[in-house]
């Protein structure tokens, strides 16, 4: 890894293109991940004609998991059509508006050896936020916010805690992944500290929906992986170990209780029609959501009158109703599904399964990168409007693109692969 950033020590724009990876989960105001995406935009057309990266452009349209996510996003639009709030549509269509400029950038740059720097790039910038949150519940110091406070109850400091469970639980993944690989003791070290915080920030965190997907994996992945699991018996002793060590550690303070507090609002909400607390609402949400899906199962209420005749519906329902009126269904599958119908919610699906099927026939190092993240995400929407929350629409479509790189190559190279890298640097800078 060092020997790569000295290779790339005079190539200033892909230096800044690591610098917008690190800060990209960090939103730390209103405008900085847009000003930064602006400014990536617009160095790569100053730049671009000159390093053949426009010619490499219409390579994204040959990328079949990249061109069926483009057309659901252009579904999305087209789905203004059937909608009665046009405004409404265009500032939820607003989600998608930095998906071309970051494909575009990233994936007529990068090459396998880049996602590979990237996503130790990631991996470091959430164990900075992982310092961070840890700091926050050791009473180091507090976050006060517009409306609310960041302390040891709640340490999830800029981030919504739904959001700072899911990248918590995710980097865990990464950075074992990573440490495995990896040749260099020091940074083995650095990973291994990294994975560590990562999940103790991930237990201290308020996240559930982040908590069980990071089981929900963790028994998928110990699935993909059984007929090597008799040859690493200390890996898995070592996982069971740590799972165990996590469940004692929650119990110990007390999240067990929220946990169980969920379910009895669930119980109570379900047999008495009155949705009470936290997770009570959510079953309303559910079943508004269904009664909206039965009108358009299809095509959906499009873009645009989705969430409005959502709103009407917890209006309608008030009495029964023991919470405020929402503006998401807290569930990005049901949120996909009212919006666009059975059609849009599958070609969202099956850019996911498609890029993972490609990664396992081309690619199976980044297999895993691409089977936990989205395992991850398909679990936490489950619970979670997502990609509703502080960036993480744009996490998603940056993985995503880094995914869908590595499997637009024939090149033999793997991760941790250092003859690879260095031949790619000598013929980057003969170029």
């Amino acid at each position: 890894m060092i020997d790569y950033f000295r290779g790339i020590k005079q190539d200033y724009f892909k230096i800044y293109m690591f610098i917008y990876v690190f800060f990209l989960p960090w939103n730390f105001f209103s405008g900085f991940f847009g000003n930064m995406t602006i400014l990536l935009f617009i160095w790569w057309l100053i730049i671009g004609k000159k390093k053949g990266y426009f010619l490499k452009v219409k390579e994204i349209f040959t990328n079949l998991p990249l061109l069926i996510l483009f057309l659901f996003i252009l579904y999305a639009c087209l789905s203004l059509l059937w909608s009665d709030n046009i405004k409404m549509g265009i500032k939820e269509l607003e989600y998608y508006k930095y998906y071309p400029m970051i494909v575009m950038v990233f994936f007529t740059v990068f090459n396998k050896e880049d996602v590979k720097m990237a996503f130790y790039i990631i991996t470091f910038s959430l164990g900075t936020y992982a310092i961070f949150s840890l700091s926050i519940y050791l009473e180091f110091f507090t976050i006060k916010m517009k409306n609310s406070i960041s302390n040891k109850y709640d340490p999830r400091g800029i981030l919504p805690y739904a959001v700072v469970t899911f990248y918590m639980a995710f980097n865990i993944f990464l950075s074992l992944y990573l440490f495995m690989k990896e040749n260099n003791k020091a940074i083995k070290y650095l990973l291994l500290i990294i994975a560590t915080m990562s999940f103790f920030t991930m237990l201290v965190n308020n996240g559930r929906m982040g908590q069980i997907s990071f089981l929900g994996t963790f028994i998928i992945v110990m699935i993909y992986y059984k007929k090597y699991l008799l040859n690493y018996k200390k890996i898995l002793i070592s996982s069971v170990l740590v799972i165990a060590l996590g469940i004692s550690f929650i119990y110990s303070n007390n999240k067990i209780d929220r946990y169980l507090k969920g379910i009895n609002e669930l119980v109570y909400s379900y047999q008495h029609d009155e949705y009470i607390g936290s997770w009570g609402p959510r079953l309303f949400f559910y079943k508004g959501a269904i009664e909206l899906i039965r009108d358009n199962l299809v095509f959906g209420k499009g873009i645009g009158d989705a969430l409005i005749e959502f709103k009407n519906y917890q209006i309608n329902n008030k009495e029964k109703l023991k919470h405020p009126i929402v503006k998401q269904f807290h569930s990005q599958h049901f949120e996909l599904i009212v919006k666009f119908g059975i059609f849009g919610y599958v070609l969202f699906l099956m850019s996911i399964i498609i890029l993972l099927i490609k990664l396992y026939k081309i690619e199976k190092d980044y297999m895993y990168i691409g089977l936990i993240f989205f395992s991850m995400f398909l679990m936490a929407s489950i619970g979670d409007g997502i990609m509703r929350m502080s960036n993480f629409d744009n996490f998603f479509i940056l993985v995503f693109v880094l995914l869908s790189i590595t499997i637009k190559e024939n090149s033999k190279y793997k991760i941790g692969d250092k003859k690879i890298i260095w031949k790619s640097q000598s013929q980057e800078q003969d170029m």
